[in-house]
């Protein structure tokens, strides 16, 4: 066998002139194959860690209130970020997104900034941007107050340099007119135009500044090692998120009351007066209605137009909140599940203090039986959408529907970036397509290189038969001889490859297009996956090989007298 190695070694030398030509084929094969299948996997990675990352993280749950889509509140962060990692797995990390649309007044110049919220470590920030003015590491010194990092581009437009004071004007998620003295630490040249327009603060400081408490934070984006398992992950977290009812406890003359608010739609309210029934005062509900049950309102003397005033511990604070309601019926549970300390107030009533104050619930839960689906819940969960046109009709009925209570929505980079991604989709299309065809068209010429190559060499067949050679070794030479011409020739167009990306991305491209959000800092991308890479390079030698396995056996088996008659003409 070493004697067959060393004679098929010798081979691809003895025939320079062909040989070359059809390693140059295959090398030029093997490069625009590794090229494409890198620039494309490179715009890939930008989009999903360098510009969807930042939009909206792989997977997003988005709370709102008040049927208010503009700020996202969270109010119980821990416990939600809890339930993210029991039910997602290949979490890389969870992010808080804290960002508000201002507008900064610098030296003489004011324009709109886009103001994120980042944890006092920034190492992984640092890895997208480069710091071209001040220093980074300030923006962590707790010494300095609202510490802030700007872009290049807006840092020019407003004037200003580190160590200046930036004015910023924003909407709290209050409502609120609120303004506040930023101190720049520090100037940044990001990697991609699309972050060219964002600007940073630490993330406690942009919630207090915003009005969020310490236990609250906006949309919870979570980053995941594969972002393509984004809705698979997303739906499981979805199934797992069930939401308690909105109760707020309380005491009257020592005995435990539980406060839960009836739906506000008429159809809620219709079940619920076939649930209970009204024997004292009103019998239409209304946004003023608040009802007791009859055993309750005997055994505490509470009358129609008392004052029930209520004090329950806070959740997530040592501090106690306070809710008054007036008494406007009376009702008897008309069935034996449902418990007679609960009062039964019209949501409006309560949602409010509610959620200023998250209610510390005490063990056990009142018993309500039929109202469980008439009752309010701390958040209502959305459908899981899985398609842009999805999202955009659910957000229009959200629209409609005008919930008062709290709204959760789990959703992932395919509904929210669903543009990006269907770009980049059409991106790989267009480009192995084009390979793909470029690839066969040089495939077909090595393949009939090939044939033709083994077909002039049938007398040499022949004589080496004659001198004793076995069919199988004649057929192991040829195979190894397109082996070592593949290998070494993909080989050389690996490292033509990687010459060539090198090269490119050296060229800078200052086009202020929209495309420019597939560069980084300015430059093309090549990301080679040394596993792709592996990959292509196995499919271009054994494409060769078999290519040259056909009529290679068929001439090895020929009768020795009838090789060394052959012809070609």
């Amino acid at each position: 066998m070493k004697t067959i190695f060393l004679l098929s070694l010798r081979n691809l030398v003895r025939q320079k002139r062909k040989n070359l030509l059809l390693g140059a084929a295959i090398a030029f094969g093997t490069l625009t194959l590794i090229t494409a299948t890198s620039f494309v996997n490179g715009i890939t990675d930008t989009l999903f860690n360098r510009v969807i990352v930042y939009m909206t993280g792989h997977i997003e749950l988005h709370f709102s209130e008040n049927g208010s889509q503009y700020y996202s509140i969270n109010r119980d962060t821990l416990r939600m970020k809890e339930l993210i990692r029991k039910n997602v797995t290949g979490i890389k990390s969870i992010e808080e997104n804290v960002s508000v649309f201002t507008r900064g007044i610098g030296n003489g110049k004011s324009d709109n900034l886009i103001l994120i919220g980042l944890a006092p470590d920034i190492s992984d920030f640092l890895t997208q941007f480069k710091v071209i003015e001040g220093n980074a590491a300030d923006f962590s010194n707790p010494a300095i107050e609202n510490p802030m990092i700007i872009s290049e581009p807006k840092a020019k437009y407003l004037r200003v340099k580190t160590n200046d004071l930036l004015r910023v004007r924003l909407r709290t998620i209050n409502g609120q007119q609120q303004t506040a003295v930023m101190r720049i630490v520090a100037i940044v040249k990001s990697t991609n135009m699309f972050l060219d327009a964002t600007s940073y603060g630490r993330l406690s400081d942009i919630k207090a500044i915003m009005g969020y408490r310490p236990y609250e934070t906006g949309s919870l984006q979570v980053i995941l090692n594969d972002p393509m398992s984004a809705p698979i992950q997303a739906d499981r977290l979805h199934k797992a998120l069930t939401s308690p009812t909105a109760w707020i406890p309380g005491s009257i003359d020592g005995a435990t009351v539980w406060v839960g608010g009836f739906k506000r739609d008429s159809a809620t309210m219709a079940q619920l007066l076939q649930a209970i029934r009204v024997v004292s005062g009103t019998t239409t509900l209304s946004k003023h209605t608040v009802l007791v049950s009859r055993p309750f309102a005997e055994a505490h003397n509470v009358r129609l137009g008392s004052e029930l005033p209520l004090a329950y511990p806070a959740r997530l604070e040592s501090s106690t909140g306070n809710l008054t309601l007036t008494v406007t019926g009376i009702y008897e549970p008309t069935a034996q599940d449902i418990g007679t300390n609960v009062i039964l107030a019209h949501e409006d009533l309560i949602l409010s203090d509610y959620y200023r104050l998250l209610p510390k619930l005490p063990a056990p839960l009142p018993k309500i039986g039929r109202l469980a689906t008439l009752l309010v819940p701390e958040w209502t969960l959305l459908n899981r959408t899985h398609t842009s046109e999805e999202y955009k009709k659910k957000n229009q009925e959200l629209g409609r529907l005008k919930l008062k209570n709290g709204v959760l929505d789990v959703r992932t980079m395919v509904e929210t970036a669903s543009t990006i991604l269907t770009f980049d989709a059409a991106l790989r299309i267009i480009t192995y397509s084009a390979v793909t065809l470029l690839f066969i068209i040089i495939l077909i010429g090595i393949v009939n290189s090939l044939r033709m190559n083994i077909r002039e060499r049938t007398r040499e067949i022949g004589t080496m038969r004659a001198i004793g050679m076995h069919q199988r070794q004649i057929l192991s030479l040829f195979v190894l001889e397109s082996f070592f011409l593949a290998l070494f020739a993909s080989l050389a167009g690996l490292v033509a490859a990687l010459l060539l990306m090198g090269g490119l991305s050296l060229i800078p491209i200052m086009s202020q297009t929209p495309l420019n959000i597939f560069l980084v800092d300015h430059h093309l991308f090549f990301l080679a996956q040394w596993g792709t890479i592996l990959v292509n390079l196995t499919f271009i030698v054994a494409i060769t090989v078999i290519a040259a396995y056909f009529p290679a056996r068929k001439a090895a088996y020929l009768e020795c007298a009838d090789a060394l008659r052959h012809s070609e003409g």
